[in-house]
């Protein structure tokens, strides 16, 4: 329940700032929203109807124990063509520089976010 919650505190703050979907690649982030403690191999894809985590399948068991709330993709969390696929099935359309500049930033949740939770 704690981590749906922050997952819809960042939704509304999506919605605010008008962004359709968050890819979050920093462990400490990964951690804050899902409770993955696989550090530095998760990637998460925040929808506003969905969330997902991006492991490899060593992962499998733990993410099923530790982050209820999220699908899996089982495959590489860094390869463009995973991320691409996924966002296109849910019409979300990025460009390709795009695309490698947010696989290439490994940065903090947006400071312009705020403070995420209310836990």
């Amino acid at each position: 329940m704690l981590y749906l919650n922050r997952i819809n505190n960042l939704r509304l703050k999506m919605k605010e700032m008008n962004v359709c979907a968050m890819y979050v690649s920093s462990p400490e982030n990964v951690y804050y929203l899902s409770g993955f403690t696989g550090f530095g191999d998760g990637r998460l894809l925040i929808t506003f109807l969905h969330a997902w985590i991006i492991t490899d399948s060593r992962y499998t068991l733990q993410v099923a124990e530790q982050c209820p709330d999220y699908m899996l993709i089982s495959g590489s969390a860094v390869n463009i063509s995973t991320i691409e696929s996924v966002l296109k099935e849910e019409n979300i359309k990025i460009g390709q520089l795009a695309a490698k500049a947010i696989l290439k930033r490994n940065c903090k949740l947006n400071p312009s976010f705020g403070r995420l939770s209310s836990d």
